[in-house]
């Protein structure tokens, strides 16, 4: 408005238009989960379903999932992880004997400074897949393979 006599005034519209900044880190659902798997169970099979969620906007909002450096290189080499969906899956045959538990640091990411951390505890259930082994010991030695006994050996001789 100016200050004539009769004033006169005008107006415009401003329109504000504000981005979005990178300010919010993912934050997963569940940051300590415990799962089972059998140790037959075959390569692809799913092991875990990790989510997380960025309050961002855009592109600040997309989530990159990656297992820390710090997880075993056994573990590496037996699990994969689907970096856009945070699917946890088994890479190659499970050995329970070998290793009944593996401990699975995986790391969310936006693209800002710190990534979120969950762990994923997989329990290599037992499968009945090894035979039974029979250790023989004897107190005489074998000849080719056989024990040789006297017939007129003493009842309960070894």
């Amino acid at each position: 408005e100016d200050g004539g006599s009769p004033p006169r005034s005008s107006t415009a519209i401003l329109q504000v238009t504000v981005t979005d900044v990178n300010d919010n880190r993912p934050v997963f659902k569940e940051s300590d989960v415990e799962v089972s798997v059998p140790e037959n169970a075959p390569v692809g099979t799913s092991v875990s379903q990790l989510h997380a969620t960025d309050a961002d906007l855009g592109s600040n909002a997309q989530i990159h999932f990656y297992f820390s450096n710090q997880i075993s290189s056994l573990a590496k080499r037996l699990f994969a992880i689907d970096n856009t969906t945070g699917l946890i899956t088994i890479r190659e045959p499970l050995d329970r004997e070998e290793s009944p538990v593996h401990k699975l640091t995986v790391l969310a990411s936006d693209g800002s400074s710190t990534p979120s951390r969950a762990t994923v505890t997989v329990n290599v259930t037992d499968i009945n897949d090894n035979v039974p082994s029979i250790d023989t010991r004897y107190i005489i030695n074998p000849v080719n393979g056989t024990v040789l006994l006297s017939e007129k050996a003493p009842l309960n001789t070894k």
